[in-house]
């Protein structure tokens, strides 16, 4: 049996369907281990914990992509089963607004994720797991550090000059020229495939951001459309030499693109995806501690379609 296993941040995991909820229909079974606001560690230590622990499972029947969030996170744990999360750290409450200039250097966070990178490998090496990865966004591209989001660089780029000549960044860049890599980053292909040709522009509309930690608030949503999503997953496909997509999978992508940019039916539209989708995530270390949530063995395109079809009954009964 083909398993898919994808991790990230909020580019692989958000509020509606993203680039590999397409990608798991081409697979018996999808594992989503993304969750949104964290880093390359959370990625790196979900995925060797799976390996590690899953012993019923057959390496060789796995498919592993991992979307490599950016250089500006920490992660750590709260506890064994919950990560920090909370997205780039010059705006993280979870951090000091200190903790940047004191602790942070941009160097030691190359040099981890290189080795994240290099220690998959060479797991899917011993395991025989095949193994692609990706960026939210390249690293090296100007003074973003691979975070698409507005940051505070005073804070982070203390020591630039010798980051950017360093051999930590030559090896990244030497290894996203590899065939483990997909060679565009879903920024930048979306930034190559503007959202105004692919329909609504999220940059002008106003969503309800939803946390455990914070109440409801309005804030511009930066993040990439469900259609831009889509399109990336065509190009993950042919990338990956899948079977292209159908054209009633792009028209379900388009009317979650209509859904999501009207602000009442987005707010129908996420609390059924929450109950349906993020809360049938399989992370087998919440099941070994109690946790309700379960691996789902649906194709992922069923459910979209099961999204679809109960916000198509609310909008109807309301």
């Amino acid at each position: 049996m083909s398993t898919l296993i994808t991790s990230g941040c909020s580019y692989t995991q958000y509020q509606y369907p993203c680039w590999n909820m397409w990608l798991g229909q081409h697979y018996d079974k999808h594992i989503p281990l993304g969750k949104a606001g964290t880093g390359p560690k959370y990625s790196y230590i979900r995925i060797r914990d799976y390996f590690k622990y899953q012993n019923e499972t057959d390496p060789k029947d796995h498919h592993v992509i991992v979307q490599w969030s950016s250089l500006l996170r920490h992660d750590y744990r709260i506890n064994y089963s919950k990560w920090s999360g909370g997205g780039v750290i010059t705006n993280n409450p979870l951090f000091s607004d200190d903790y940047p200039e004191k602790y942070f250097n941009l160097i030691d966070s190359t040099c981890d994720l290189l080795y994240y990178i290099e220690s998959l490998i060479s797991l899917s090496k011993e395991l025989g797991f095949k193994l692609h990865m990706l960026y939210m966004f390249e690293p090296w591209i100007e003074k973003f550090f691979g975070e698409p989001t507005a940051s505070d660089i005073q804070k982070v780029n203390k020591g630039y000059n010798d980051w950017i000549s360093s051999e930590y960044l030559k090896s990244l860049k030497k290894h996203y020229e590899s065939d483990y890599f997909i060679p565009c980053s879903i920024e930048s292909f979306c930034f190559d495939n503007p959202k105004e040709t692919l329909g609504s522009n999220p940059h002008d509309f106003k969503s309800p951001l939803h946390s455990e930690e914070l109440p409801i608030s309005p804030l511009t949503d930066s993040h990439p459309s469900p259609l831009q999503h889509f399109q990336y997953y065509t190009y993950l496909s042919s990338h990956l030499k899948l079977r292209p997509p159908l054209e009633e999978w792009k028209a379900m992508a388009e009317q979650l693109n209509s859904i999501i940019y009207n602000p009442k039916t987005y707010e129908i539209f996420i609390d059924i995806f929450h109950v349906l989708v993020v809360c049938n995530t399989s992370l087998w270390y919440w099941k070994t501690n109690g946790n309700l949530r379960t691996e789902h063995q649906q194709h992922d395109i069923d459910l979209i379609k099961k999204c679809l079809i109960e916000f198509n009954k609310k909008v109807n009964v309301t």
